[in-house]
């Protein structure tokens, strides 16, 4: 409306400039014709800007009606942007995560290698700590979010990673029988919930390959079954304290290894329960760390339900230059629930503690302690631990050469990690030993070689021998049956050894 009421001014003037300058002189008539010609121009000069005026408004009009038919397609699109830029953040330089939309992101599973590099060496971490590796993840999200996008996605995120591994193996038993199979090892799918900054939770489910009851088949098994589920209140961003409620592996002991075969300590220490689980993680290098759990087990002196069992983990991370180091010592209070005396994998003697309820009913509790160690220097690594259990278990429970065994086990592991062909590489020699453990059906010795190869990225080829040898042929153990004695190994097998070798393939996403 003002430019128009210009246009209208400016073509008066020309009106009254042109009436007076037919009643003045002709020198103030050139003055007011050069003053008019002025004014046509400036006219011309505002209708052409009118007319740009309009253009613009009928183009505002229209982005306005795509805005509202869009509703907030804009903005999603801008924030989808960030996270187009956070996943290449993400897969280039750290564990690569992949998004789809603002809630749904893919991520590597914990403990493996999450990028085609060979900084770092590659160690496979058997879920102890997994919620401490969670929260660390959750970090840097929120680091990247909030240099990137000032702030952390008010939507809950669900954050999914897992793997799949089969193998291809050729053994021979103790008793000298040679067996050969192709398996599918493992399938896991990870879904973490992340509600908030401090609230998430975590399921795992598993596949379970081991044979049905009544046949040899594992494929007519394949059950899918929860393995972890767990609710975690913590946020590294703020505070170092955290908490985690419900089915997980609690933190006594470490077991890290490259190798396809679990270390022996493994056998004697690996637990998962039904616990809470309190902690400290400083993110700090050169700092100390703990954690608290307790849970009800079900190895007990007495039947009535209540929180019995428990332990701490205490240790200490430190980094200097290329030197790194975790040393760490954890303690439970009953080792009889660890996973691997509940169920020792052997069919023809001792079945492990859950077998029956006069089994779990011991006779008194044992307590263990774990001692571990991760050294880092360069491209070697060193990992070592003992175990062992601090008191004998009961004779009528599980005994040893006549006596309350008292089992105990060690490990350890050098890693070398190269590149070969352009691929990152590590080379791995492992050697356990166990003592008064023949009743969980653990060898007394394992010799373990592997080549580990990462031929794609999130693709693990493993090549390992292994090499077992059984207590001697003067060991004895036996355990409690519905009130009678049992053996508890299998005679046959006393002082012999066996050996397998194992392909295995690997991804995980």
């Amino acid at each position: 409306m003002r430019i128009k009421a210009l246009v209208a001014a400016i073509s008066l003037a020309t009106v009254s400039t042109a009436v007076l300058a037919a009643d003045g002189s002709s020198k103030d008539a050139a003055a007011l014709k050069e003053v008019t010609q002025e004014m046509q121009a400036m006219q011309k000069q505002m209708a052409a800007l009118q007319q740009q005026v309009g253009t613009l408004k009928a183009q505002l009009k229209h982005r306005q009606h795509v805005n509202r038919a869009r509703h907030n397609t804009t903005d999603v699109k801008t924030e989808y942007g960030h996270l187009k830029g956070a996943q290449k953040h993400y897969v280039v330089n750290t564990p690569g995560y992949v998004h789809f939309g603002n809630s749904v992101v893919l991520a590597p599973a914990t403990g493996v290698p999450a990028h085609y590099d060979g900084s770092s060496f590659i160690i496979n971490a058997p879920s102890i700590n997994e919620n401490i590796e969670l929260l660390n993840r959750t970090k840097k999200a929120m680091e990247y979010y909030k240099k990137e996008m000032g702030e952390w996605p008010s939507l809950p995120r669900l954050v999914l990673s897992g793997d799949v591994v089969g193998i291809a193996q050729y053994s021979n038993t103790y008793q000298g029988k040679s067996n050969s199979d192709i398996d599918l090892t493992g399938a896991d799918l990870m879904a973490q919930a992340v509600v908030t900054p401090w609230v998430s939770g975590l399921m795992e489910f598993s596949y379970d390959n081991s044979a049905a009851v009544d046949t040899d088949r594992g494929l007519d098994n394949s059950r899918i079954y929860l393995n972890q589920g767990y609710v975690t209140i913590g946020n590294f961003m703020k505070s170092p304290i955290f908490g985690s409620l419900g089915q997980l592996y609690v933190p006594f002991g470490r077991y890290s290894s490259i190798m396809i075969s679990d270390p022996l300590t493994k056998y004697l220490g690996k637990t998962k329960a039904r616990a809470l689980e309190v902690g400290y993680r400083s993110q700090h290098d050169n700092r100390p760390y703990a954690e608290a759990f307790v849970y009800r087990g079900a190895a007990s002196t007495s039947s009535d339900p209540r929180i019995n069992n428990g332990g701490v983990d205490v240790g200490y991370n430190g980094k200097v230059g290329k030197f790194t180091a975790n040393v760490g010592v954890s303690a439970v209070r009953n080792m009889a629930d660890v996973d691997g005396m509940q169920d020792t994998g052997s069919s023809a003697a001792f079945t492990g503690f859950n077998q029956s309820s006069t089994a779990e009913n011991i006779d008194h509790v044992v307590h263990a302690a774990d001692v571990h160690t991760n050294l880092g220097y360069g491209n070697f690594t060193v990992l070592a631990e003992y175990l062992s259990a601090l008191r004998r278990f009961s004779a009528n429970d599980i005994s040893y050469n006549g006596r309350g065994a008292k089992p105990s086990a060690y490990t350890v592991e050098g890693d070398y990690n190269f590149h070969m062909l352009n691929m990152p590489v590590t080379f791995g020699l492992s050697y356990g030993r166990s003592y008064q453990a023949l009743g969980f059906n653990i060898p007394e010795a394992r010799y373990l070689a592997a080549l580990q190869l990462a031929i794609r990225r999130y693709t693990l080829l493993t090549f390992e021998f292994r090499h077992d040898t059984n207590y001697g042929k003067s060991s004895s153990a036996t355990h409690n049956e519905a009130g009678t004695i049992q053996t508890a190994y299998d005679p046959s097998a006393l002082g012999k050894s066996s050996n397998a070798i194992t392909a295995q393939l690997g991804i995980y996403f």
